[in-house]
């Protein structure tokens, strides 16, 4: 864990030098030492002044300041990233499927039209001792429905379900669909969505995260706009930085 702290004063560590700090209190004050009985006195109470009041309310200020200038940083790179997948080139209207990785919870499947439409969907389990059934499942679903493209998201089992995707497209001999991996990020907000709610009443949430997968290699930002941004999870520590102002900055 990193711990920042600021030194206003670094002369008074220095032991052989009096506080600058110090000195412009008693010069803004117009406190004068002449060998007088308060003298003493006076010189504690510019001491405690300067690093019990001002030097913690100035660091603070400080701190606040510099997390304020970091907190803006952290939004606009947020916002670069946000708008670089927002913008990323579709892939067209082709009939895709959705794979949505998992090892002992299975891989979701989801199959949609060129208009996003859902097709079809399934569980398979390839990672878990059941490969043959599944790829079983998936050459019929590519078959089925004229496959053209597998989305893969990226999440965990991300590279064995990518594995065991072009295992299968092998044994395709015309038509060979093409596997693109793809950001997840925000699938599973997505999926317990009151939105995805309303526009798959009776799908199992679990597969709504392929649907979603499956469409934004589509179009990227038809699918995406229905996620809020900050769950898009493409900042930096974007959950640490004053939520009010994701949502706006986010979109500039």
């Amino acid at each position: 864990m990193l711990s920042l702290s600021l030194n206003a004063d670094p002369t008074a560590e220095e032991g052989t030098k009096s506080s600058h700090c110090e000195e412009i209190i008693r010069e803004h004050l117009g406190v004068i030492f002449n060998n007088q009985p308060a003298d003493k006195w006076r010189e504690q109470v510019i001491a405690w002044t300067w690093k019990i009041k001002a030097a913690l309310h100035l660091e603070t200020e400080l701190m606040a300041t510099l997390c304020e200038k970091a907190e803006e940083e952290a939004i606009d790179v947020f916002a670069r990233n946000l708008s670089a997948l927002l913008m990323a080139a579709p892939a067209g209207a082709r009939n895709t499927m959705g794979l949505d990785p998992g090892l002992r919870t299975g891989v979701k499947v989801a199959v949609v039209d060129n208009t996003g439409k859902l097709l079809d969907t399934a569980t398979i389990y390839p990672h878990t001792g059941r490969e043959a059934e599944a790829q079983l499942a998936i050459f019929s679903l590519i078959k089925q429905h004229n496959v053209e493209l597998i989305a893969i998201g990226n999440g965990t089992a991300s590279r064995e379900t990518e594995r065991f995707a072009k295992a299968v497209i092998k044994e395709i001999k015309e038509n060979k669909p093409q596997t693109v991996v793809v950001s997840e990020a925000g699938a599973s907000v997505y999926s317990a969505s009151e939105f995805a709610a309303n526009e798959f009443p009776n799908l199992d949430v679990s597969l709504r995260g392929a649907v979603s997968i499956a469409r934004r290699l589509q179009d990227p930002l038809a699918e995406l706009v229905k996620i809020e941004p900050k769950a898009i999870g493409v900042g930096q520590y974007q959950h640490d930085v004053n939520q009010s102002n994701l949502p706006v900055n986010s979109m500039r």
